[in-house]
């Protein structure tokens, strides 16, 4: 993956977890100035943010990736960990460039993606969300809270086939047709398709 060769960091490796570990550590005390700041307003929503992506779970599993080692590049457990602390009522992140909006661990987890011009004309059911979702691209910012209340949950493509379909790291060898096409088949070696029972509302 190209992040990894176009980047540099002096006296880290990103082979291991020094980078991620460097990064993380640049936030060391926001729990403090957090708990300052939930003491003088009390009952005000905590809303975090972060460019990478916090958990595994708000990635689509390697299969379903044009790039299956993405998730390799896109956060870290030291994120996680971060923003589990921290407690918000809802996390904004992005990256990925695919709209989300799921609960997970009493955590409201958003991904507004605005992405590049051409994802807009090409992949529009993956950055569509609430009412664009599934035929369009978004055409503006995600309303994600107002005057300290959220909005109903936003309808997202892969959050809501998660919602109804788990997620099945024992079917590498099931690929949908978007992703096969890239690959060269071998008779006999893996299938084409989504699974038994599967398939996307888009």
């Amino acid at each position: 993956m190209s992040d990894f060769f176009r980047c540099r960091f002096p006296g880290l490796d990103q082979r291991d977890e020094s980078v991620a570990a460097h990064f993380d550590a640049l936030n060391d005390g926001l729990e403090a100035q957090v708990a300052a700041l939930r003491a003088k307003h009390p009952g005000a929503p905590l809303v975090t943010f972060s460019h990478f992506v916090p958990r595994l779970e708000l990635v689509p599993e390697k299969r379903f990736l044009f790039v299956p080692a993405l998730n390799k590049a896109v956060g870290s457990r030291f994120l996680d960990a971060r923003v589990r602390a921290l407690g918000p009522d809802a996390h904004i992140f992005g990256h990925t460039h695919f709209s989300w909006d799921a609960t997970l661990g009493g955590i409201r987890y958003i991904q507004p993606c605005l992405a590049y011009s051409s994802e807009r004309r090409t992949v529009g059911a993956a950055i569509a969300a609430g009412e664009a979702f599934p035929l369009r691209g978004p055409e503006g910012p995600l309303l994600v809270c107002d005057g300290g209340a959220f909005p109903p949950r936003y309808q997202c493509c892969w959050s809501a086939f998660y919602d109804r379909h788990a997620r099945r790291p024992d079917l590498a060898n099931v690929l949908p047709a978007f992703v096969a096409r890239r690959y060269r088949r071998v008779e006999g070696i893996g299938e084409v398709g989504w699974g038994d029972g599967v398939r996307p509302e888009w």
